[in-house]
């Protein structure tokens, strides 16, 4: 019962240790998975929420296409400052 992916308080008891840690080790990297994709899916739209914000005027839509367009310019402006152990050089 330890390898399930939803786990109550009491399974979590009965569990090895061994098998717990790699279950709640599991656990915790698909939780980070779908935190790191909701900042995906929402630091875009809050952009467009700011900029609508501090500049009423502008008016911008809530729609795929300027998610998409705020997301290439976040891209385009803080996609150089990613860095990884294999790009030393």
């Amino acid at each position: 019962m330890c390898h399930l992916p939803i786990l109550t308080a009491t399974m979590l008891l009965n569990c090895k240790k061994g098998t717990m840690n790699k279950t709640l080790e599991a656990v915790g990297l698909i939780g980070l998975i779908i935190i790191a994709l909701v900042l995906l899916l929402a630091l875009p739209f809050a952009n467009i929420w700011a900029l609508n914000t501090l500049f009423v005027a502008l008016a911008i839509p809530y729609n795929f296409w300027t998610w998409l367009a705020s997301a290439y310019l976040g891209m385009q402006f803080f996609g150089s400052t990613v860095t990884s152990k294999f790009n030393k050089g």
